[in-house]
């Protein structure tokens, strides 16, 4: 029978696409057609499987061939190497005490691969990767009523706060990550942002990736930016993320919302976010859509 491998992932991406990957982790059991004992089908859990030159290989010490007559399971978890990870024979994949703070567009995949006896052997196994964080972007710009007097802002700080920095993750629970408490900071940024002098482009001030949640109370955002000319001005607007949501009550896995400013002299203009799903275009570009 032949060996067993691995072709290219399947992602809905922006952050991360299967171009993108270098390596994810491959746990993997079979059992008798009719039912019985799992068995483990590679000699090392979890098993890298490495992008190298556009092929998707494995080590050959721990080659393994097809068996006819087995249900196979396969379990990955993308990035490769993620600390605190388990995959129960059962299908159970368990991330303990996950940090955001990496900013790894972290991903889980399964696959089922039926050999019948005296079938044709199995192709190669590709996993369809599921996003397990979601993604949240701030953009701001001049407002235009303002820019059209030759007045422009610049951004001198922003700041996140009341974030669960860590979490834990199975996938046989609902809902699926268990995050931590809050954290006093999660963002902050001194960086000057000059916006542009037209208030027509947006500039981005802040892109995080972060755990599916409730927007509680907690998670709020604090903006510092001054204006140009003669009566410059520092203006400092804070406020709760739930209040700027508009009907959104939850971040959701795979999904990016973007929240576009438009700061004027003394006041905030907020956008209803948009909200966006991560998805692959043609050409081996990933885009969102």
């Amino acid at each position: 029978a032949p060996s067993i491998t691995f072709t290219t992932p399947q992602t809905r991406a922006a952050v991360t696409g299967a171009n993108q990957m270098a390596a994810f982790d491959v746990w993997a059991w079979r059992t008798p057609e009719g039912g019985g004992e799992a068995v483990d089908v590679f000699d090392i859990a979890p098993l890298p499987v490495k992008n190298i030159s556009e092929q998707w290989e494995y080590d050959s010490r721990y080659l393994e061939r097809w068996e006819d007559g087995n249900v196979y399971q396969f379990y990955a978890v993308y990035a490769p190497d993620v600390d605190d990870v388990n995959v129960s024979s059962g299908g159970t994949i368990t991330i303990s005490n996950y940090d955001a703070t990496l900013e790894v567009d972290l991903m889980t995949a399964t696959q089922t691969v039926t050999y019948a006896a005296d079938a044709d052997a199995p192709g190669a196994v590709q996993m369809e990767f599921e996003h397990l964080l979601a993604n949240i972007v701030f953009e701001a710009r001049t407002a235009p009523a303002v820019a059209g007097q030759g007045i422009t802002m610049t951004i001198t700080s922003f700041r996140l706060t009341g974030f669960p920095v860590t979490a834990t993750y199975s996938s046989a629970t609902t809902p699926r990550w268990s995050v931590s408490p809050p954290q006093n900071e999660r963002y902050n940024s001194t960086a000057e942002i000059p916006l542009d002098a037209t208030g027509n482009a947006y500039s981005l001030v802040a892109d995080l990736l972060v755990f599916p949640q409730q927007l509680g109370q907690s998670l709020r955002y604090e903006i510092t930016y001054q204006s140009s000319g003669d009566d410059a001005t520092e203006y400092t607007r804070s406020g709760r993320i739930s209040d700027i949501s508009g009907d959104l009550v939850r971040w959701q896995p795979g999904v990016r919302y973007r929240y576009a400013m438009e700061l004027g002299a003394d006041y905030i203009l907020f956008s209803r976010p948009e909200v966006e799903e991560w998805q692959e275009i043609s050409g081996g570009r990933w885009n969102v859509e």
